[in-house]
């Protein structure tokens, strides 16, 4: 599309570039200087993590000469500047004309909420697929497609990158597009002029005040916009009162069109719900442990019975509908387990660890790490959500990087006392294979890591790693 067609009607103030800039045809839409080319505009962002303003004169170095932002980038001449107070919006509005066209006929949901909001979108993706339907889902994990994976980025998605997302959905014949929104992309308006037909909210309890927001009424804005969006439908929490949507409203969990009637845990199988779905009754399985496990199902069986999906279907489909990598079971044997989760807050590592501690008949360990360069600060109160609620831990590289991985666990052990109740054991194969070897009749073991990926992070270099490769051999070598 033209400079001058995609940025036609959009009351922009402008400082005047070479004339041959506004013939130039745009393919895409970008915030990072790095993806700038001269098929470009470049939206410069202001956000918690640094100045995309700074990055203008490297964007125009690689031939970008489209620019937006809230302030005067001091370009060459020949650069067109676009100048708008709330740049992210602008970054929307025209990522939806540069990219928006062709995803008519995409059902769109949007998913947000304090926690399980992967976990409810992996299950409700498993559920459509399983009958038949065809979806492509965006969440912290990475882009998913028919059979495809594609890993996130070390940077929370945009405007433009969910245009792109629905783009590549449509292009791929997905009936359903499911977004993730954290809130600091709710903050970053990266919600606006998306086609939504549903949002759902899996809950609220504020988090990350401070960091991304200044305060809770901050953070409550952020998820009360996804509610306020133009979507027809809004399907929310029965208990939940913090926060208000418009429109058709769904509530689901203890009472409503969607109510948990009975609930009740399946030994380290799973958990059993029995659902009264607007009066049809459905028995469902869900093979994931713990409390959340029944909130995180419910939602999902919320999601899909309101876009279409039985009672019958989601009653056969949910025994297989365990979401990659959240309380993920590699095996059981014996009375002994192993399972993977990625959770990396010590919030989400405790509510993990005691969820795994009720199906845990004697000893509960778990194998942990931290990434080098970064996150430096939550290291303490992750060791102290392991040491709390774990019988033993075992201390190891994940992603490092170029940071030492003894600093790094020694950063996570802190003032904590009791050296034996840990071992630090710097090669994850080694830690994970001892750990394994270690396992006693009635034992649970974690690992804690990234099962979206076979990398290790070091020295600056991406290599081959699995866990649950190296589970499965330290199983062989038992």
């Amino acid at each position: 599309m033209r400079v001058d067609k995609l940025f036609g009607n959009l009351d922009l103030a402008r400082r005047k570039g070479a004339l041959y800039t506004y013939d130039l045809k745009i393919k895409n839409i970008v915030t990072t200087c790095d993806a700038a080319a001269r098929d470009t505009v470049y939206v410069a962002l202001k956000t918690p993590f640094g100045d995309g303003h700074h990055g203008a004169a490297a964007a125009y170095s690689r031939g970008c000469r489209v620019f937006v932002g809230s302030r005067v980038m001091d370009l060459p001449s020949d650069a067109v500047e676009y100048y708008t107070p709330s740049p992210e919006l602008a970054l929307a509005t025209l990522a939806a004309k540069c990219y928006g066209e062709p995803v008519r006929d995409v059902t769109v949901i949007g998913v947000t909420g304090t926690h399980g909001k992967t976990s409810v979108i992996d299950t409700f993706a498993a559920l459509l697929r399983a009958t038949g339907r065809r979806v492509a889902t965006l969440t912290t994990d990475g882009v998913s497609y028919g059979e495809h994976f594609v890993h996130a980025g070390d940077r929370a998605p945009d405007a433009a990158d969910l245009w792109r997302f629905l783009r590549l959905a449509h292009r791929e014949k997905a009936e359903f597009a499911v977004v993730e929104f954290s809130s600091y992309m709710l903050a970053q308006k990266a919600h606006f002029s998306i086609p939504f037909t549903a949002v759902l909210l899996t809950d609220y309890a504020p988090r990350h005040i401070g960091t991304v927001h200044a305060d809770e009424c901050s953070y409550r804005a952020a998820k009360q916009a996804l509610l306020e969006s133009a979507a027809p439908l809004k399907l929310l929490p029965f208990d939940c009162t913090a926060l208000t949507a418009v429109g058709r409203v769904v509530r689901y969990g203890s009472d409503g069109e969607v109510a948990l009637r009975e609930a009740s845990p399946v030994g380290r199988e799973g958990v059993a719900l029995t659902v009264d779905l607007s009066g049809e009754k459905a028995e469902i399985f869900y093979p994931v442990v713990g409390d959340f496990a029944y909130k995180n199902a419910l939602a999902a069986t919320a999601l899909a019975f309101s876009v279409g999906v039985s009672a019958a279907e989601i009653a056969q489909a949910m025994p297989k509908a365990a979401p990659v990598g959240r309380l993920e079971r590699l095996f059981t044997e014996n009375g002994k387990s192993v399972y993977l989760d990625a959770a990396y807050e010590d919030e989400d590592l405790a509510a993990v660890l005691r969820a795994l501690r009720l199906v845990t008949d004697a000893r509960l360990s778990v194998v942990l790490g931290s990434v080098g360069g970064r996150a430096t600060e939550r290291r303490v109160s992750l060791g102290d959500a392991a040491f709390q609620n774990a019988d033993f831990v075992w201390l190891t590289a994940d992603d490092a990087d170029a940071e030492l991985p003894q600093k790094i666990a020694e950063d996570i052990i802190g003032e904590y006392y009791n050296s034996a109740a840990y071992r630090i054991c710097l090669s994850r194969a080694a830690a994970i294979e001892a750990a394994v070897a270690d396992l006693q009749e009635g034992d649970t073991l974690l690992i804690l890591g990234k099962p979206r990926e076979d990398t290790q992070l070091t020295r600056g270099k991406k290599e081959f790693f699995s866990d649950r490769l190296a589970v499965k051999q330290a199983l062989a070598r038992r």
